[in-house]
């Protein structure tokens, strides 16, 4: 994704009411807990995270996780991990179950979070195969994650035409 592209994005969604606010220098700082977790990040993503601080939607119930949300310095009132906090606090005491949550989110990266109508989330996959991808995840069963996007740049695509009212399918993330 190039800049402009990612600036028309920007522009975009202010343009619909979406606050979004600017990184004053470039560069991602991300603490070591995240980067030892995960590695390898889609540099489309990176790209976005060195430029925006924070990105919400006029609701303020749909928002893009930026650096301070991953680092814990932001003022959300819901972690970056909630979903994964919530199903690790269900599934207390099942040494198995915890695993496999762990795993889960080890793989999905989330990037987005929408708490507007059933709690929602947008994920990188971040290992394997479909490595960049883009899914979505709806609770109470946040693992059962669809494709919606083969990468970062075609989410912001398709995520322009739902912001721009023409795509239903990302009808929560709006």
């Amino acid at each position: 994704m190039t800049t402009e592209e990612l600036d028309a994005y920007l522009e975009l969604l202010k343009s619909k009411g979406w606050s979004v606010e600017l990184k004053q220098n470039g560069g991602v700082n991300l603490g070591e807990s995240f980067t030892s977790r995960y590695p390898r990040v889609p540099e489309a993503y990176l790209k976005f995270l060195a430029h925006v601080a924070s990105c919400a939607n006029a609701a303020d119930n749909v928002w893009f996780l930026c650096p301070d949300d991953y680092n814990g310095t932001s003022d959300v009132a819901f972690a970056w991990n909630e979903f994964e906090q919530l199903e690790v606090e269900s599934a207390e005491g099942d040494d198995e179950a915890l695993v496999e949550i762990r795993e889960f989110w080890d793989r999905y990266l989330p990037f987005m979070l929408s708490v507007g109508g059933d709690y929602a989330f947008l994920a990188l996959v971040v290992s394997g195969d479909d490595y960049g991808s883009v899914v979505d995840g709806y609770g109470p069963d946040f693992e059962g994650v669809t494709e919606l996007a083969p990468s970062f740049e075609e989410f912001v695509r398709l995520h322009s035409s739902a912001v721009k009212g023409n795509n239903p399918d990302l009808k929560e993330f709006v």
